[in-house]
């Protein structure tokens, strides 16, 4: 959020640069020419067209990385509900004898063959809190590079702006 909200917050500074420039073009005479704010307001424009691709590329991160930590965690959940269900079987067959009325009651569960075992359950299980790990880490990561990008482009955005707002002084002193 605060990574889209900083792209809208960009509009701003381009919509003014963007003006200022068409407005310089209406100059006449010896005023036409190519002077330190006109130069000025192309390095802000192009340095605020740099930020919106660098924060345009790292939000397309963003929403891949989150599709990733959304599927893991859809796993992490139907691995549970896998280990779960296979909990409440063993809890009803413990003490169950052949002839039991309650031995047909997980009849559903016969009917998906598994090839699984207690060392590949295990296995899947490490397998996917690694994983779950990972992707918290990348996500940490993700998170550390935005909050960095958007500290950086503002102290940026403001140091261009600073720069034609000094050409703008000069040019009218």
């Amino acid at each position: 959020q605060e990574l889209e909200h900083s792209i809208e917050m960009l509009s701003r500074p381009e919509q003014v640069c963007v003006n200022n420039m068409q407005q310089r073009d209406f100059r006449q005479g010896i005023e036409l020419v190519e002077d330190n704010v006109q130069t000025s307001l192309r390095h802000e424009l192009q340095e605020i067209k740099r930020l919106r691709g660098a924060f345009d590329a790292l939000l397309e991160r963003v929403e891949s990385q989150l599709g990733k930590d959304e599927a893991m965690i859809r796993k992490l959940k139907a691995d549970i509900l896998d280990k779960k269900a296979a909990l409440d079987i063993d809890r009803d067959s413990i003490g169950l004898g052949v002839i039991s009325e309650r031995i047909h009651r997980h009849q559903a569960d016969k009917d998906r063959p598994t090839k699984s075992s207690e060392l590949s359950w295990s296995e899947q299980s490490e397998t996917n809190l690694t994983n779950s790990a990972h992707m918290r880490t990348a996500s940490g990561q993700l998170r550390t590079e935005v909050s960095s990008l958007i500290e950086t482009s503002c102290t940026e955005v403001m140091t261009t702006w600073s720069q034609t707002n000094n050409a703008f002084d000069d040019r009218t002193t």
